[in-house]
């Protein structure tokens, strides 16, 4: 402000940092409700709040490098170039000139991808099915992007724009997208995406990707959170406590892996509606101690746990088979009668 030569730089400095703060503000309180419906209508009052917005800070700078409130004489060049300066950016941004908004990496660029959101899973490209579910992502990606439209006049509905009912069941779901490049760098992409339960069975559209994605054996497997390879240990815990139970371990957990491949376990369920008559849950919990090798042949502790529900049925087998739990007890547990602990305390 001091420095003559920089106090242009203050100026419009100052009207885009409004432009770019106060102006979507804008949009959102007195635009979104009008144009909620028509996506592509919101370009045009993007524009006029954000050259509002600009506008206004263009003027504040002004009073303050001047020192008086005297400032709008003369300033119609400023303002036009603060005003041309909001539509730039918008169009900009709109039109995607420089890709971002569609950047999706080519499968040979790819090293490593993330899923997180409706699913938590990783999975690497060095392996035949890992270049699978890549190329899997890539599509969903893809779908998501060509669905951007759908997707936005949804987003409106959702922040209460419309009171939106309808005759089907519906939610949002977050999807983060990382991928982890050949050359080092990462390009990360996160969408909170509307999922209506007649778009699952249909695989062209993203929600129906999801979905197979959600219930494939890899997703399912990786929701247990235990390598294939590592060493495993399980500990039994009733009602919170641990009473020494034990048994082959390999056994169980190859039950447990066997419920995982066949969606039993419900650690994470996609969409929310398909747990609601199945999440019968016993007050029983396996805490999964395994040492998982690392890719220098070394070994790390780690540790997972999982709640016993009535879907596990290949595991509640194997407590039974391998002799952590009598079928007396078993059957206790299933009809909500935890008596026999006292026995176990003794």
């Amino acid at each position: 402000m001091a420095y003559r030569p920089l106090r242009p730089v203050f100026r419009y400095g100052v009207a885009l940092l409004s432009a770019l703060t106060l102006g979507p503000l804008l949009e959102s309180a007195f635009w979104a409700a009008i144009y909620a419906d028509i996506p592509s209508s919101n370009l045009l009052p993007m524009i006029v709040c954000m050259a509002i917005a600009g506008v206004v800070g263009y003027y504040v700078a002004s009073m303050l490098l001047e020192k008086s409130l005297r400032v709008f004489k003369g300033s119609w060049k400023g303002v036009l170039a603060v005003c041309a300066g909001a539509a730039v950016i918008c169009l900009t941004v709109s039109m995607d000139l420089f890709g971002l908004e569609n950047k999706i990496p080519a499968l040979d660029e790819i090293q490593k991808v993330t899923l997180n959101g409706f699913t938590c899973m990783t999975f690497e490209t060095d392996t035949a099915e890992g270049r699978q579910l890549t190329e899997q992502t890539l599509d969903i990606h893809r779908s998501i992007l060509a669905d951007k439209d759908y997707i936005y006049s949804m987003d409106r509905s959702k922040y209460g724009y419309r009171d939106t009912q309808y005759d089907e069941k519906w939610t949002y779901s977050s999807v983060w997208i990382t991928y982890y490049l050949t050359d080092g760098s990462t390009l990360e992409r996160g969408y909170t995406l509307p999922v209506f339960e007649s778009r699952l069975q249909n695989a062209d559209t993203f929600d129906g990707k999801l979905y197979q994605m959600a219930h494939s054996e890899e997703a399912m497997l990786q929701q247990l959170g235990v390598p294939e390879d590592s060493v495993p240990q399980i500990d039994v815990y009733i009602q919170g406590a641990e009473y020494g139970l034990s048994g082959n371990a390999d056994h169980l957990m190859d039950a447990l892996r066997q419920d995982a491949r066949e969606g039993n376990l419900r650690t994470s369920v996609f969409p929310y509606w398909e747990g609601e008559a199945t999440d019968d849950f016993y007050d029983v919990r396996l805490h999964i101690s395994f040492l998982a090798k690392r890719d220098d042949g070394s070994y790390t502790g780690s540790a997972e746990s999982v709640t016993l529900c009535s879907t596990m049925t290949h595991t509640i087998d194997a407590l039974v088979a391998e002799g952590y739990l009598t079928q007396e007890q078993m059957t206790s547990i299933q009809d909500g009668d935890y008596a026999f602990i006292a026995d176990l305390e003794e």
